[in-house]
């Protein structure tokens, strides 16, 4: 059920990563060809998730990769996007796994690169970022406030983690796949699992007010289980209203993967094992549309960019007494 006429709604924020066909194959430590076609994410899920949006009239955050709007045809559907009011976001220029490992120089030349790229192609600088695979340091962040960025988003704060890592570790295996795969520090798990100003030393700590807020994807309360559409997909509508209870008297962001919909046969082969692939289009559609249905009757749901300055122009410590 929605929240009650007399509960004020908290803000809340819907995003969708954007990991084109390649990116998802290096992931699961193939070499797709360097010619490989990568607009089936771009021109059919891309194009779906901007009909569920258009239909229940939200706004969304789309992280894009650099190197995949090199494309021509994949610039114009971005720039569909942007035309639509939805917020394009740096999810880095090569999408590179193990970002966290990377020194300094290329983590600064991966964000202001893709970020460059999103200036040009839309006339609005980003203002959030995203590492591939939930991997961020203190570095990173240090970056992005040097670069004049409003928030990152690149923290999955869940006692998950390293079953998410072993469980792509054996997906990988066949490969012999030595592909870093993501996540971070172990400490990460125990960041905040709602907005926060992270600690120039320790990520995973909250500090003082400072000019770039972290905000995370949601997770529950109880055992840090993500809230995000890979769980929700997998364990259903009752399931998901029953996190959707847990977690609403907090600031919510909800991450949907822009593979969420396609269709089995839509995707190589070798992506069927990633999570809900082989689910049928009609019902992952039906799923994601009710997801984000839910969402907006109980948030007042606004790009991610929108969330963070509403939440920066709140008292410190009155935004974490009462939404906290």
């Amino acid at each position: 059920m929605p929240l009650g006429e007399g509960h004020k709604k908290n803000w809340g924020t819907v995003q969708v990563d954007v990991d084109s066909i390649t990116h998802l194959l290096k992931f699961y430590g193939h070499h797709p060809q360097e010619n490989h076609q990568d607009n089936p994410i771009y021109r059919l899920g891309l194009h779906r998730f901007r009909e569920l949006f258009r239909g229940l009239n939200v706004k969304a955050t789309f992280m894009v990769v650099g190197e995949d709007i090199l494309n021509v045809e994949n610039q114009e559907i971005i720039k569909t996007l942007a035309d639509d009011g939805h917020e394009i976001a740096n999810h880095s220029f090569r999408h590179r796994y193990g970002f966290s490992r990377l020194n300094s120089q290329a983590q600064y030349e991966e964000i202001a690169s893709a970020g460059k790229r999103i200036e040009e192609l839309t006339g609005q600088r980003p203002a959030g970022f995203r590492a591939p695979g939930w991997d961020v340091d203190c570095r990173t962040i240090s970056i992005l406030e040097r670069l004049g960025y409003e928030y990152d988003s690149s923290i999955l704060p869940s006692y998950l983690n390293p079953i998410m890592k072993l469980a792509h570790r054996l997906m990988s295996i066949q490969n012999r796949s030595r592909r870093p795969s993501g996540m971070g520090s172990p400490m990460l798990a125990f960041s905040p699992n709602y907005p926060y100003y992270p600690d120039n030393r320790y990520i995973w700590k909250r500090t003082t007010k400072r000019s770039i807020l972290e905000i995370p994807c949601t997770t529950l309360p109880f055992g840090r289980i993500p809230f995000y559409s890979n769980f929700n997909m997998l364990l259903g509508r009752k399931f998901f209203d029953l996190c959707l209870g847990a977690i609403r008297r907090h600031p919510c962001n909800y991450v949907f993967h822009a593979v969420d919909l396609m269709a089995p046969d839509e995707l190589d082969q070798e992506l069927l094992v990633h999570p809900n692939a082989k689910m049928p289009l009609q019902e992952k559609q039906a799923l994601c549309g009710y997801f984000v249905k839910r969402l907006k009757e109980n948030y007042k749901l606004v790009v991610t960019i929108e969330m963070a300055k509403k939440i920066k122009q709140a008292p410190h410590s009155t935004y974490y007494e009462e939404h906290l």
